[in-house]
């Protein structure tokens, strides 16, 4: 990469024109936009994340006749041509070939390329919905907090779920999709005796099933076929016809009364991608004033050997995928949503349907491109210690 770096920098500064942008690049080798924006890139730093920029071969040659053209000197062009030839043995022999060893470089190089990230991750998108026989335009998740009034000493979590967009690619086999909600960070007990002396009373968990909101969904609905999940929760089997034409939308909501004992450490959202879905939206609504913005934060998990076991958050199953969760302030609902125009008012009938009109919520939104198959996404922020 330093030879590399060299040699582009040499051709750089062999140019009759100043070179400040790479546009400047562009127009006086009066190659494409990309092209251009490649050798700008890689005159300017050897670094190992920058791999991934080197030219292909065409591109390599093109880059060389364009230098010719411009009466580069003969010198700097042969050290250039000698820079790839070296680039791409290198690449053959410790990669196996440029996609090979930017997966190595992936590994060892200090910074991250999140832009090339998504470039993998939507590849994968792609070979997934092929392979799998289904896609979603986004599936959105929102888990809305609310403690009962005291001397009880717990939360009820609301979970919504819109899924936009859903897809089957083939006609051999329906879709299925899982509702399930897991919380707790802190110990659920049995329920405490009253009394001034009393501990706090926290009530049994209750779990309600999930319901439909059948105004934010498509019409007609597709066949429905539930089923206990193998993970817990239900699993509903789809049938409707393959394609866009056939695609749905589908939301509902589930309500986990006593689900936490407050107070707690943390609010959270645990989502397991279970399809091949083009973006994935987390909300957290929190009560006002009871979380830190300043600790929102997103992770996500996978272990190829057991992927059913990333829900133990193992520091080692800790993927190096950068993701940010957005403080959106406090409201009353949540703000609107690109992909989802509806989202907002299926949030604000679920909020009407439990009484929870008008109480003021800190709002936390992380959103995710193409999340990977099989990992495990979670949206945190610490409450605020009491």
């Amino acid at each position: 990469m330093a030879n590399l770096q060299r040699a582009l920098a040499d051709l750089v500064t062999a140019l009759p024109d100043p070179i400040e942008r790479a546009v400047d690049l562009e127009n006086a080798l009066r190659v494409d936009k990309k092209l251009g924006w490649q050798v700008f890139r890689l005159a300017r730093s050897a670094s190992l994340a920058e791999a991934a920029n080197v030219p292909s071969r065409r591109s390599g040659a093109r880059l060389l006749a364009a230098a010719e053209a411009r009466d580069v000197p003969r010198p700097v062009i042969e050290n250039i041509r000698a820079a790839f030839r070296r680039f791409e043995e290198f690449a053959a022999e410790h990669g196996g070939d440029r996609e090979g060893l930017t997966s190595l470089l992936r590994g060892i190089a200090s910074e991250k390329d999140d832009q090339y990230e998504v470039k993998v991750r939507r590849s994968l998108f792609r070979a997934h919905a092929h392979v799998w026989g289904t896609q979603v335009q986004m599936q959105v998740r929102t888990a809305i907090s609310f403690p009962k009034p005291p001397p009880a000493s717990v939360e009820d979590v609301a979970l919504i779920m819109g899924d936009i967009g859903m897809q089957r690619l083939r006609e051999r086999e329906p879709l299925s999709i899982v509702r399930w909600i897991r919380t707790g960070d802190s110990p659920h007990n049995e329920v405490q005796g009253a009394g001034p002396d009393a501990a706090p009373i926290v009530e049994p968990r209750r779990e309600r099933g999930v319901d439909l909101l059948h105004e934010f969904c498509t019409h007609p609905l597709p066949n429905m076929i539930p089923k206990p999940s193998a993970l817990g929760g239900i699993e509903t089997e789809l049938v409707m016809p393959p394609g866009r034409a056939g695609a749905v939308t589908i939301y509902s909501t589930q309500l986990h009364e006593n689900a936490e004992v407050v107070p707690h450490a943390f609010y959270d959202g645990r989502m397991f991608i279970t399809m091949p879905v083009e973006t994935v939206v987390w909300d957290l609504l929190v009560p006002a004033g009871l979380s830190d913005p300043a600790t929102a934060r997103a992770v996500v998990y996978g272990r190829r050997s057991h992927p059913e076991q990333v829900y133990d958050e193992r520091m080692s199953d800790l993927l190096p995928q950068r993701e940010t969760v957005r403080y959106l302030g406090a409201t009353e609902s949540v703000p609107a949503l690109d992909g989802a125009p509806r989202y907002p008012d299926a949030v604000r009938e679920v909020l009407r349907r439990l009484g929870w009109v008008g109480a003021r919520f800190d709002v936390y939104r992380c959103r995710i491109a193409f999340p990977v198959l099989h990992t495990l996404l979670i949206v945190r922020v610490d409450a605020v210690r009491r």
